[in-house]
């Protein structure tokens, strides 16, 4: 009688631990235990003979975080139990069996572009409102995005600087700006020289090798131009870039460079200015992609003024052209330049006229960073694109 009720407390017990494992979330798969018994059999019989039977239980594992340690009825080791917020699937099979990590992953794939289409029962007109809002979200933050690399490029090309604290504070961590400032390289300036570049990953600055920088709050920091860098500091950010991932917005590292002789430099008027004459729109058109503002025009309107500020050096780069009459650019003759001048200053548009008008507020080019002579030459250069070989020579 005794063997019978032994037996029947016996299953009786291995019904409800079947039961047990049949409602767990991660032991579902296994509705049948009977495989596992002859292997837990031997296990009891080696935890035994080890001196770890059932007078001295199993400790729990380490919690893991996000997991609960729940009890298995008899069994000395616990189940890990999976919270709905988890990716993965953590079980503890019990003692004798190997302790099993089972990691469920997202698919990875490209980022989706486009809402899916609309479920049965859903309002077919108001997932096309839906879908409607999200393409110009797209458009939006598209624009927005390559309007924020303009305005980083126009900063490398005028020598612009920011306190550092200003860039983390309203830069790194912007969701849409931070993204953007992670693919340009960035460099510490004191008194208007280069002492440190780095990039920035995750909210940290780093090295072009990867190591930490360390940059003050206070320290005046800026978009670097490929002038501003050595050859070798060149071809290392180009890799490291390169490798990082992600379509630089702008060309930097890699930029077309131009400066000027020693004795270019002492000079007032910029030297090499061509002398042949330029599509109106083609003009106008690079003057206006390499941050140059217009003015009033001078000289009873036969000729016109634009001005670049370079705010670290506070110097404005006046260019001075032939005027265009009041019909559109794309209908007059070609014009051409005729002064390209520095003045000391930070002017505004309004305030230009004739270079004679400014007198010693004019001051030689080796006063003006080289970043910015190098995007005046830059665009000069681009004016011979459509002359003839011996012209260009």
């Amino acid at each position: 009688m005794g063997n019978d009720e032994g037996r029947s407390r016996e299953t009786g017990h291995r019904r409800a631990r079947r039961e047990r494992i049949r409602r767990c979330p991660v032991a579902s798969s296994r509705r049948d235990d009977r495989p596992r018994q002859a292997g837990s059999a031997r296990a009891r019989e080696d935890a035994h003979g080890r001196g770890c039977g059932r007078s001295r239980p199993r400790p729990l594992p380490a919690r893991r975080p996000g997991h609960t340690h729940v009890r298995a009825g008899r069994r000395p080791a616990g189940v890990l139990v999976r919270r709905a917020s988890l990716r993965g699937v953590t079980r503890c099979l019990g003692e004798g069996h190997r302790h099993r990590d089972r990691r469920r992953r997202c698919p990875v794939g490209a980022p989706r572009t486009a809402l899916p289409p609309a479920r049965a029962g859903e309002d077919a007109e108001q997932v096309r409102a839906v879908k409607a809002d999200f393409s110009l979200f797209k458009k939006e933050l598209t624009k927005a995005v390559a309007t924020q690399a303009k305005r980083y490029e126009s900063a490398m090309m005028s020598g612009y600087r920011w306190l550092m604290r200003d860039v983390v504070d309203h830069i790194v961590g912007h969701p849409v700006l931070g993204p953007v400032a992670a693919q340009i390289v960035w460099a510490r300036y004191e008194f208007g020289i280069v002492t440190a570049t780095f990039r920035f990953v995750g909210g940290e600055t780093m090295d072009v090798d990867g190591g930490r920088v360390e940059v003050p709050q206070d320290a005046e920091v800026g978009v670097v131009h490929a002038v501003e860098l050595t050859p070798q500091q060149r071809d290392a950010w180009i890799l490291t870039m390169l490798t990082a991932g992600g379509a630089a917005p702008f060309q930097q590292c890699e930029r077309p460079i131009f400066t000027l002789t020693e004795e270019g430099a002492e000079n007032v008027q910029l030297p090499g200015v061509p002398t042949r004459e330029i599509a109106a729109t083609s003009l106008v058109g690079l003057l206006a992609r390499h941050g140059f503002e217009r003015g009033p025009s001078v000289d009873a309107g036969l000729a016109f003024q634009y001005g670049l500020r370079a705010e670290s050096a506070d110097l404005t780069i006046l260019i001075t052209h032939g005027g265009i009459p009041t019909s559109a650019p794309h209908e007059h003759p070609p014009i051409r330049i005729l002064n390209v001048v520095p003045v000391r200053g930070l002017l505004d548009p309004r305030e230009l006229d004739e270079p004679e008008a400014f007198g010693e507020r004019l001051v030689p080019w080796k006063h003006v960073p080289a970043s910015v002579t190098s995007e005046v030459l830059a665009m000069l250069d681009a004016t011979l694109a459509t002359a003839p070989d011996e012209e260009r020579s």
